[in-house]
């Protein structure tokens, strides 16, 4: 099969002209995937899992969820839960306690075959006050505004990964290829300050922002879905690499978070 499925995390617009053109492509169909979407969102005590398959390239219908699986989270002492479904391929799992910088293991088993995928819990990182700076000019003469730098403080010990999602006004930046990720391989232990740059902010904006302390195989896999939205990985789009045992498509992130946010006054 040489046309290639994404998961719904990207999305890609192809735009016609009004002269057309007759183009004979030699396609293959291709086998349905299962794709698990799996957050253990640790501050709120909450694990949401989305089981479906993809569509083949030829069906006209949208991917389907999958109601009948078993899901299960086991921890690091190897006790295991199992995760309720709720409907249009959506399982949850409320009120599950976490534990700071242990590793948890998913299972989902549908048709005979069990998908396994593991995530480490990484310590929270804390944002201090973001602090919005004045620009009488921007880049390249254009408009200037103001800038939000936004400050966090790095654990010691390297191996700590971080994911920012921000908020400007009504518009969430919350696509794969909008994260702020980052590292602390040359600043470990250094308070960190950062900017969230979408564009330069007027009085009345309120830029929100959650910081996710993630571990290292998420962050990879965002890096890489980063790549692919940016045609930089090959001359066709591709799928990240497999996180997931048995070729799911998917990931699987277990993280604190933490929101701050600012309101831009004259």
């Amino acid at each position: 099969m040489r046309i290639i499925l994404l998961i719904s995390a990207i999305s890609f617009a192809l735009g016609f002209g009004s002269c057309t053109k007759i183009i004979d492509v030699d396609l293959n169909d291709a086998a349905k995937k299962m794709v698990i979407e799996a957050n253990y969102v640790a501050t709120d005590s909450i694990v949401r899992v989305k089981v479906s398959y993809t569509a083949s390239y030829f069906d006209t219908y949208t991917p389907s969820n999958i109601d009948d699986a078993v899901v299960t989270i086991t921890d690091q002492n190897g006790n295991t839960t199992t995760i309720p479904g709720v409907g249009q391929g959506t399982y949850v799992l409320m009120n599950y306690a976490p534990t700071a910088g242990a590793t948890y293991s998913i299972n989902v088993t549908h048709d005979g075959k069990t998908y396994t995928n593991t995530a480490k819990l990484s310590p929270q990182l804390d944002i201090l006050a973001p602090n919005p700076i004045f620009f009488e000019q921007g880049f390249f003469g254009e408009p200037g505004g103001y800038l939000v730098f936004f400050e966090f403080q790095d654990p010691p010990g390297v191996g700590n990964y971080y994911n920012l999602i921000g908020q400007v006004n009504d518009t969430l930046y919350n696509k794969p290829d909008e994260f702020i990720l980052g590292d602390d391989n040359l600043t470990d232990g250094n308070l960190l300050t950062r900017p969230f740059f979408f564009g330069y902010y007027q009085p009345g904006d309120t830029i929100t922002f959650e910081l996710q302390a993630i571990d290292e195989r998420i962050f990879d896999y965002y890096a890489e879905l980063q790549t692919i939205a940016g045609g930089q990985s090959s001359a066709a789009p591709a799928n990240p690499t497999y996180q997931w045992t048995n070729e799911a498509l998917g990931y699987f992130s277990a993280y604190y978070y933490t929101k701050s946010g600012v309101r831009i006054t004259e």
